[in-house]
């Protein structure tokens, strides 16, 4: 058994091990190694990110000389923390700070001996730095490997939410609660009172220019309006805007992926064939990862954003091959209105 280090410019040489991995039942579609690559560009290109920075894959081969773990990590040899951008000092799981949701090692089955030739291989030449694991799904096996293993400087975490794949759409909807199936029939009542025809579609792609444009319009005027950014006006608040705004256009991975990548798909709601809202992430096998969902304030009343939701569960009812729904992290309420359940998020800080 043996360890070996990989950077990005012979990242290369493990694709096919990578991707032979990433097929593993604990990693999801932010293991993989298409998106992986997608993210290394994306941070690479932000001058601000890139500082300090320094991504490793430390792999460890089997006695048959074959890769069957790597730690995707970034080094981060000193902390920032300007105005638009922080970053503390560590050892990271590539995907940190990013659309990553849920974050690991690539494995196909977890093998401590493995885990422990790698933990030692990082104490032996980034020793020193202390390793900030997060993201990571409180069920797989490096949450549990850290836990056993290591004394922790800090545990804490987050909550994602999924929704399972409903069996029927017609029993699911009778599932949720009162108020819940009180606020799809108004929506779709506001609808017909005001005479607007509501259309919902998956793609595979952004279709045009158009569309892109107006998509990344709703989701920036989502961001100035949720950070309280469209307020009393101060040059704080103005920078702050005009670097979202830059970041929304040219640094976007999620529509990069949308682009570029076959595991995304995008989920647009028409309101008298004007975009009102979309939802967008990446799939794998059996799961729809939702990362983005924003939609027009102009089209409020008409509650889109819940409405597109709604319809992404019930689409593939009764489909065996498909799970759950995946919104992933955060505890917004249209979540639990829709009949999620949690699952939980460490964040671990160590020495080894």
């Amino acid at each position: 058994m043996m360890i070996k280090e990989y950077f990005i410019n012979n990242l290369s040489k493990i694709e096919n091990d990578w991707k032979r991995l990433e097929i593993g039942t604990e990693m999801t579609s932010f293991q993989t190694y298409d998106w992986s690559l997608l993210l290394l560009k994306d941070i690479k290109e932000k001058l601000l990110r890139s500082i300090f920075w320094k991504p490793v894959f430390v792999c460890h081969l089997n006695s048959g000389g074959e890769v069957d773990m790597i730690a995707p990590l970034v080094v981060q040899s000193k902390s920032l923390n300007l105005r638009f951008y922080s970053m503390m000092s560590g050892i990271f799981i590539l995907g940190e700070k990013s659309y990553s949701d849920y974050l690991n090692f690539i494995y196909n089955k977890w093998s401590d001996e493995a885990a422990d030739e790698i933990f030692s291989f990082i104490h032996e030449n980034y020793g020193g730095i202390e390793l900030r694991l997060n993201n990571v799904p409180e069920n797989s096996s490096l949450a549990g490997y850290v836990t056993n293993h290591f004394e922790l400087i800090n545990r804490d975490g987050e909550t994602a939410v999924f929704v399972d794949n409903p069996v029927d759409a017609d029993e699911y909807y009778k599932s949720l609660s009162k108020n819940t199936r009180q606020n799809i029939r108004t929506a779709y009542n506001r609808l017909a009172k005001n005479s607007f025809e509501c259309e919902i579609t998956m793609c595979d792609t952004i279709p045009d220019k158009t569309t892109e444009k107006v998509m990344h319009d709703i989701h920036n005027d989502r961001f100035i309006k949720k950070n309280g950014l469209d307020g009393k006006f101060s040059i704080k608040k103005f920078m702050w805007t005009c670097a979202h705004k830059n970041n929304e256009t040219r640094h976007n991975c999620v529509f990069t992926a949308l682009k570029t990548l076959s595991s995304s798909w995008l989920l647009l709601i028409r309101i008298n064939g004007e975009v009102a809202g979309y939802l967008c992430g990446l799939k794998d096998k059996d799961t729809y990862y939702v990362m983005q969902n924003s939609f027009s304030e102009k089209f409020r009343e008409f509650s889109p954003g819940f409405l597109a939701c709604y319809n992404l569960v019930t689409r593939f009812a009764g489909n065996n091959e498909i799970k759950c729904i995946d919104f992933t992290r955060g505890t917004e309420d249209y979540k639990y209105k829709l009949n999620g359940t949690e699952k939980r998020l460490c964040n671990f800080t160590f020495n080894i």
